[in-house]
């Protein structure tokens, strides 16, 4: 049946519904997203009696939307389950009106726990009893655990934390920038008070203002003794197993990085230094001055008298890197020789190596003939303990786990297997609040770990005797682990979230069940889509058709595409906080479009990030049309942030789309490669992310590999503005004033169409960063988004199900939506 008899065809399947006694049931909408509750992180106490998680509630519930990175915060209370009889989780405490809080660190013996507050008046840390739920708040500002520890237990009634005078800027670098370009706009309005902030280079380095110092403190909460061990600006700590020392990470003298070496993201703009404090003397010590460390590595060994950190020449390559042993007894620093580590990079471009101790000895992944491999390094010698791609999973008196591929062993120490599990092995229950840098290098030995399997996951204990704590069915994600079974959660087909406690043979005790009004909601279900590469590499995609749609149905296909990302399993229908909500797949197939996510590999190495992507994902589309379930002539094509920039860059190499929409996406990425993230031109002491927009189109995302300077010809054919006059399609462009990619990228392409008299939208939502927030506003952007693709491609209605309706109040209006789509000057108001 051919698309112009949908309408009547849908009609008439409803009402033989009716007629049969069902009624049809609603598709998902943005609202019913925004509703959804979510589990964060969840925890076990030492001694297994109680499980802490963090209960996130409806997104649009939120007190405030003026920082993406503090809404998972302000969403959350902390909820508590006794494991003597599992049941529905009960507050931890008593939440107050229009705080969020976040889980700390247990103490050793599990009777209290760390814990953090954000409100209008901060962030406070605070520790709670976890038998009667009493809170007391210490009002101290921790520093917020990105990369690391920022608050970790001494002894039971004894803290040592990294404490600021200010709210981090993790939590308010959303907000932070706009209101204080609100007080230097009245600064310079009253004549009377300077508004200008400075940044330099070169000689002129130095020339920006400091951050306030952050202190190393000492806490004993039993007589409120405060130590302060030394100042600087920590991001990062961890205890000696002894608990005598703790060494803390600081950023120390800006740096810049050097001409010829293409820069990531997270290329240091700050040396990085470790300090160890003595807490039984209070004598501090740096014990290599001239180190430049990395994060994410910070491992003491198990006599307390060293740790080892991941170090290179000031401003050098991350190739002469070498693991360091800081011995802070001794007030020295000793390089490991004889084996050379295999250096890593994060998404964000962080650069990490990967050690730890064995037996007494450090053990480094370092490369064996160009294969990576894990060495261990002892009384001069370097000793092979497991070659190829293997993950040192665990390590104790007497032996250690290394998972590798579909096989985990544990060795003796002495070169001998004494067990096999299948593979592979992952570790499992760690401490919340304890930074990314536990992720890649966790502390060892680890008490669980878990394997994952076509029939579920296997939870064992990894020190003394072993044995199964909790078996875990396929589908179900493992949370937390305790010494008598793993706590985990599965979300279903239908967006409802069921979470239980399983026990070791497979039994579940229920804790809890969110969202089940969203089984009332009718979801587009997802077929996949396989294709193969020239070199025979199979992907998939996934085709969503809209729901409740005849078989017979053509709807129009709307891609969301991003390149370079592999969709082998289909994309969670929330989650993930508001990056869930900037292409929200079932929205738009409630709307009736079928929805195609496409696997999108790149080749990296030939630094083109704009190279054959219409291509690339047209013989995606033609894949799914062999299968039916849209029309294939009626396409549309949306991206956001990187997938902003692809669609643009498809604009200007084909014609085969009706629409494009870019959200928050580069156009220009020489002009982008010199951008200034926003706040940091009003912030500049809190460092000046200089890095960033080179970082990501050198060595990051775009990675041309180069600056513009030194390769204009890269930079003109990868920027889709310099090919804005190919452009044929209609182009919807959204983008928020605050966003770390210049708002300007969407109004360089915006202007060029415009100078060309080229059909164009350009949608600035104010306040808003590289995603769009607040609710208000999601709802505006799948308004406009929904009557920009009904008038390209000339589909009835406009706007119906987003936000508030459409009115098409005169006959002009009603007679545009099946015109051709000309100029939207004089006809497309944003907001109409």
């Amino acid at each position: 049946m051919g698309s112009r008899h949908r309408p009547l065809a849908a009609g008439l399947a409803g009402i033989l519904m009716l007629l049969a006694g069902g009624a049809p049931a609603a598709p998902v909408r943005l609202a019913d997203l925004l509703s959804a509750e979510e589990i964060g992180h969840a925890v076990v106490d030492p001694s297994g009696r109680w499980l802490v998680l963090e209960h996130l509630g409806p997104y649009a519930d939120a007190p405030r939307f003026d920082d993406d990175s503090a809404l998972g915060v302000l969403r959350t209370r902390l909820e508590r389950v006794d494991l003597a009889a599992p049941g529905r989780p009960v507050p931890l405490f008593l939440a107050e009106q229009g705080a969020g809080y976040a889980a700390g660190p247990f103490s050793p013996s599990g009777r209290s726990m760390a814990v953090f507050r954000l409100d209008a008046r901060g962030w406070e840390l605070g520790v709670v009893r976890l038998a009667d739920g009493q809170v007391r708040w210490l009002g101290l500002t921790p520093e917020y655990p990105l990369l690391g520890r920022t608050v970790q237990w001494r002894s039971d009634h004894e803290l040592v934390l990294i404490a600021r005078d200010d709210v981090p800027v993790r939590l308010r670098r959303g907000h932070d920038g706009t209101d204080a370009l609100a007080r230097l706009w009245t600064d310079q309005a009253s004549g009377r008070t300077v508004s200008a902030s400075l940044m330099g280079s070169g000689r002129f380095l130095d020339a920006r203002p400091r951050a306030l110092a952050r202190r190393l403190l000492r806490l004993d909460l039993d007589t409120g003794e405060r130590q302060d061990l030394a100042q600087g600006e920590f991001f990062d700590l961890e205890l000696s197993p002894d608990g005598r020392f703790v060494a803390a990470v600081a950023d120390l003298e800006d740096l810049q990085p050097g001409p010829t070496v293409a820069v990531r993201v997270a290329t240091p703009e700050r040396r990085r230094n470790v300090v160890v404090a003595d807490l039984a003397s209070g004598q501090v010590v740096t014990p290599c001055p001239s180190c430049d460390v990395a994060t994410h590595l910070l491992s003491w060994s198990p006599a307390s008298d060293a740790v080892l950190v991941l170090s290179r020449p000031v401003n050098g390559d991350w190739g002469g890197a070498r693991v360091m042993a800081l011995r802070p007894s001794a007030g020295a620093a000793e390089a490991l020789t004889g084996v050379r580590p295999r250096i890593q990079f994060t998404s964000e471009g962080y650069a990490y190596g990967r050690a730890a101790w064995l037996e007494g000895s450090p053990a480094v992944l370092g490369e064996a003939g160009g294969m990576p491999a894990w060495f261990s390094r002892s009384g001069g010698q370097t000793t092979a303990i497991a070659l190829g791609e293997a993950d040192l999973v665990s390590a104790e008196p007497g032996g250690h786990w290394i998972s590798q591929g579909a096989v985990a062993w544990k060795g003796d120490g002495k070169g001998r297997i004494v067990e096999r599990v299948a593979g592979p092995l992952r570790r499992a229950g760690e401490d919340a609040a304890a930074g990314d840098r536990v992720r890649l290098n966790p502390g060892l030995p680890a008490r669980f770990a878990g394997t994952v399997g076509p029939r579920g996951s296997i939870v064992r204990r990894l020190e003394g005797p072993g044995g199964v704590v909790a078996r875990v069915p396929a589908g179900w994600r493992v949370l937390a682990v305790g010494a008598r079974g793993a706590f985990a959660e599965r979300l279903d087909a239908k967006g409802v979230l069921s979470a239980g406690w399983f026990a070791p043979d497979g039994r579940m005790a229920p804790i809890l069940t969110l969202n089940a009004q969203l089984a009332e909601r009718d979801w587009a279900t997802p077929r996949p889509v396989v294709t193969r590469e020239r070199h025979g590499v199979s992907h998939t995609s996934w085709l969503y058709e809209p729901p409740g749609s005849p078989r017979d149905a053509t709807p129009p296909l709307l891609v969301i595409a991003y390149p370079g990302d592999l969709a082998e399993t289909p994309p969670a229908p929330y989650g993930s906080g508001p990056a869930s909500f900037s292409t929200a797949i079932q929205v738009m197939a409630g709307l009736g479009y079928a929805v195609l996510v496409p696997s999108l590999p790149r080749d990296r190495a030939s630094g083109e990030p704009g190279s054959g992507l219409a291509d690339q994902i047209l013989a995606v589309v033609d894949a799914a049309a062999a299968g039916g379930g849209f029309d294939p002539h009626r396409l549309a094509l949306w991206g956001h942030s990187f997938g902003g920039y692809g669609a643009l860059m498809v604009a200007t190499q084909t014609d085969r789309f009706k629409a494009i929409i870019s959200a928050a996406g580069p156009s220009d990425l020489a002009s982008f490669h010199g951008g200034v993230v926003p706040r940091n031109r009003v912030r500049p002491q809190d460092g000046l992310d200089l890095t960033f927009a080179p970082g990501w189109a050198e060595g990051g995302q775009a990675g041309l590999k180069a600056p513009p300077w030194r390769d204009p010809d890269r930079y003109l054919r990868n920027s889709p503005v310099f090919a804005a006059e190919r452009v044929t399609t209609p182009l919807l462009m959204i983008h928020g004033d605050q966003d770390i990619v210049g708002f300007e990228q969407s109004g360089e392409m915006f202007s060029a169409l415009y100078r060309q008299a080229k059909d164009a939208v350009l949608l600035t939502f104010w306040g808003e960063g590289h995603l769009i927030v607040s609710p208000a506003n999601l709802h505006e952007q799948y308004r406009q988004l929904d009557l920009f693709l009904r008038r390209t491609m000339l589909l009835p209605g406009a706007g119906r199900g987003v936000g508030e309706p459409i009115s098409l109040a005169s006959s002009a209006q009603a007679r545009l939506r099946h015109s051709v789509y000309r100029s939207v000057r004089p006809r497309y108001g944003v907001g109409s």
